[in-house]
């Protein structure tokens, strides 16, 4: 009996050190709200990534299914950007610089704002760590545009070259 309890808490020693592991990789984007992403630019600046979708869309699922579950779009979002997951049919209020952002006709009103009106999602939006927006760029996104995309805004690079250029150049994980 003492050598069954001895296994089992060596194998539950085991279980549990083998979960602290350093080279096991993040399994998903560490979403934030909103309110979140913006108290945590406070304190430490970086760019924040807007994924604007609904329950419905399609498309929005297939980006969280095949796009945001790739291992090095996880790990890249996760070290550069501040990540929301945003429900532009929130109901929730939202409080941003002052004003009251409430659902309105369906969708909420920084989202509408956020998008400039045009409510086609997904929509990946961009903003610098100064909560200035960089980009909206409507549509699914595979993980291989994605990453491209997010190395861009993510290194700064859009300070030195314009996108084609960088596109053209851009060796994934680089």
């Amino acid at each position: 009996m003492k050598k069954l309890i001895a296994l089992f808490a060596t194998l539950t020693l085991l279980i549990v050190l083998s979960s602290f592991s350093t080279n096991e990789k993040p399994k998903h984007i560490n979403w934030v709200s909103f309110e979140e992403a913006i108290a945590l630019n406070a304190k430490n600046p970086k760019p924040i990534y807007f994924d604007m979708y609904t329950s419905w869309c399609g498309w929005c699922k297939q980006m969280d299914k095949k796009t945001f579950s790739d291992p090095d779009i996880i790990k890249y979002m996760n070290k550069n950007f501040y990540a929301v997951h945003f429900d532009a049919e929130t109901r929730e209020t939202i409080k941003y610089k002052g004003k009251e952002y409430k659902n309105n006709r369906g969708y909420n009103e920084l989202a509408i704002e956020m998008m400039n009106g045009q409510m086609s999602f997904p929509t990946s939006i961009f903003w610098n760590e100064k909560e200035t927006l960089l980009t909206r760029i409507p549509g699914y996104l595979d993980a291989k545009e994605f990453d491209v995309i997010i190395h861009y805004y993510g290194s700064g690079a859009y300070f030195k070259q314009g996108w084609y250029q960088f596109k053209k150049k851009y060796k994934k994980g680089k």
